[in-house]
Formats: structure tokens, sequence, C-alpha cells
């Protein structure tokens, strides 16, 4: 059984385990949840808080709060999906889009060029795609409850790195830090990782990234590839 503080505050640099869902607020349409009610996918979320790994609206609103206790904030566009913009309203003939074998038709999703955009019209040859975010201009509501705060080491890099990690191991030895992944990362994502585990978390002295080329698959055998940065 969990048991949470109550008066217990959020601060910006904390380490929280989380539950939230958000709603377009005009419709009420939920777009995003860890709550069971809304998803399958109901396992709450572990974030790092005024580090963006949110909406900027409910990043800010974290702030201040209560473990344990529901909220419930209003986050404009501004902070959260944006304002919308008319230059990414794009025209274009039709027939690029047949070309790429697409059939062009109103309410359509495309990627294009590695860009989401939403068909809009299709007209005298020409088709106008909507390249902002479904959300942009929309105020949105969140209801949140914050669990707990993380304090063990291992856990905090743990919920720092499943934001840029598939599959990882994370070990602990005094202020040494050992991340095997079967990521191959360069050595400028390594430098950038490295960083930000030690800037927010200020006990790591030391991490060391493992390559595994068969993490995760029995039977394989896995190669090692380490890599240090100090």
């Amino acid at each position: 059984m969990l048991v949470v503080v109550l008066d217990e505050l959020i601060n910006k640099g904390d380490f929280l385990e989380f539950h939230f869902t958000g709603r377009e607020k005009a419709s009420g349409l939920v777009f995003d949840t860890t709550e069971q009610e809304h998803s399958t996918n109901y396992s709450p979320i572990r974030i790092c808080v005024g580090e963006g790994n949110v909406l900027a609206g409910l990043d800010n609103s974290l702030v201040g709060k209560e473990l344990g206790r529901k909220y419930t904030v209003t986050i404009s566009p501004e902070e959260g999906f944006g304002k919308r913009n008319a230059d990414l309203i794009k025209i274009m003939p039709t027939s690029t889009l047949i070309e790429q074998d697409v059939e062009p038709k109103p309410g359509l999703t495309i990627n294009f060029g590695g860009v989401l955009g939403v068909i809009k019209g299709v007209t005298g040859g020409r088709t106008i795609i909507d390249f902002n975010h479904p959300l942009a201009g929309k105020e949105l509501e969140y209801e949140f409850t914050a669990s707990r705060k993380i304090t063990e080491t291992a856990e905090k890099i743990q919920s720092l790195l499943d934001m840029s990690l598939r599959d990882f191991d994370v070990s602990l030895k005094d202020s040494k830090v050992t991340v095997k992944t079967m990521d191959n990362l360069n050595s400028e994502v390594k430098e950038k990782l490295t960083q930000q585990i030690k800037r927010l978390v200020p006990d790591v002295n030391e991490i060391e990234f493992l390559h595994e080329e068969g993490r995760g698959k029995k039977g394989e055998a896995a190669s090692e590839e380490p890599d240090e940065v100090k």
C-alpha cells in the first residue's frame, strides 16, 4: 500500500512519480493520460520538475503543489502546444502527393518530410495541408496527482534516461554509474546525457556507457563496448 505525505511540497529539481490526464478544455477530449480509466497503458510517469519533460504549463504548475493531492489546472496555448501559425498551412500540387502513393482527401494525416500534417482540402489540382499540431491554439486542462518524490540515485538516473534510451540497465557503485544499453550512442549524445545527469544528480561523479548489441534478447550473447565519460 502506497503512503504519501500530504504536506510535502514540490520544488523545481525534484524527481517525481505522478499520474495525469490531459484534455482539450472546450471538448473534454482526452489526448494523453496515465489513468486506467482512459487507457490500457496506465503506469505513472517519472520526471524531473522544471526540465521540460512535460508541457511547459504542466511543468510550471507542479511547483508548490502537495504530494498526494489531486489538482486541476488550465493551460494556455502558449504553454501548451503553441498558437496556430498560418505559415504552417501549405498548398502543394496534388500530383506531388500522388507520386508518393498518397491519395489526398480531407482529414487524412500524412507524414511529409518527417513532419505530420492534416489535409484540409483538395481542389483544382492543389492540396491544402495544415502542419500545425492538432492541439495548437487550444486551451488544455490537466488533472494530476504527484504520488511520491524519487530519492534513490539509481531511480533518478533511470527517470532521466527513460526520455532518451530504449532498453537499458543502470548500476551504481559509490559515485560511479554504469549504463548498459542496446542504443549505439555517439559521443555527442553521451556527453549531453552525462552533463544532464551530473547537473541534476550531483552525487554522481563518473558515468560509463556500455553498448550491448543483444540486450533484451534471450539466448543471444551481448557484446560490450565501454565508453567512459568523466
